[in-house]
């Protein structure tokens, strides 16, 4: 009779399991396979105050990053479980042992997060596509063929057969991320009175998702001051 209990009891257990697993599969959602997935998502804003104490920090602590390196984005950003990463090519190291040029290498922002709009507080778009929000620390995606100069703060993983994975510093709001290019940053105001936040789509044309002009400005201005130290 206890063999028998324990055989019906593994067997119930082994279809709860089959079944809560064709459910999770059934509603995964692979953003991978989409053309343009950022556009499924809410981003936020970086208000002005926030950004001159980012300024400040960064032109003090950035030097002391342990990886610092220009790099040339090779694709466009990949969606892991609840997180993104990005593959670049490292072109020079200013700091740091582990890199060497040519090196290909997985990058993750520090506080890259994903989230369903109903956990997030935003409300979603019924028209249209469901939305989701995710943390991009106020930082365009690199795009691929554009050069940036990178502040990594440790080796987060390294794949058998792939790329090591790089994690940016989480000392700091703001991805430590900066294009060598000239580029356009538009501010934008929040969509929503209680958090800031823009829809994706209209800040895709920005390095930086802020507020104001003046944020704009200061944050050109300090990119300047990097790329006088760290030229490539």
């Amino acid at each position: 009779m206890k063999a028998k209990h324990l055989f019906i009891i593994t067997a119930i257990m082994l279809a709860a399991a089959l079944s809560a697993g064709l459910y999770c599969k059934a509603s995964y959602l692979d953003f991978n396979q989409e053309e343009a997935p950022l556009e499924r998502f809410l981003v936020g804003l970086l208000p002005d105050d926030l950004v001159e104490r980012q300024i400040g920090r960064m032109e003090k602590e950035l030097p002391d990053s342990p990886l610092i390196a220009a790099v040339r984005c090779t694709e466009k950003t990949k969606f892991l479980f609840g997180c993104t990463t990005q593959e670049a090519e490292v072109l020079h190291v200013f700091r740091g042992e582990e890199l060497e040029e040519g090196q290909r290498i997985d990058t993750i922002r520090a506080s890259s997060m994903i989230f369903d709009t109903a956990e997030s507080g935003f409300e979603t778009n019924e028209k249209g596509p469901k939305r989701y929000s995710i943390n991009m620390g106020f930082v365009n995606e690199m795009t691929p063929g554009k050069e940036y100069l990178l502040f990594l703060d440790h080796k987060e993983a390294e794949i058998p057969g792939g790329n090591t994975v790089y994690r940016m510093g989480d000392e700091f709001l703001m991805a430590t991320v900066f294009c060598y290019e000239e580029t356009e940053s538009i501010p934008q105001e929040s969509i929503d009175s209680e958090s800031l936040s823009a829809y994706y789509t209209d800040v895709k044309d920005s390095e930086f998702f802020v507020m104001s002009r003046k944020a704009v400005k200061d944050l050109n201005q300090f990119k300047k001051r990097l790329f006088q130290k760290y030229p490539y």
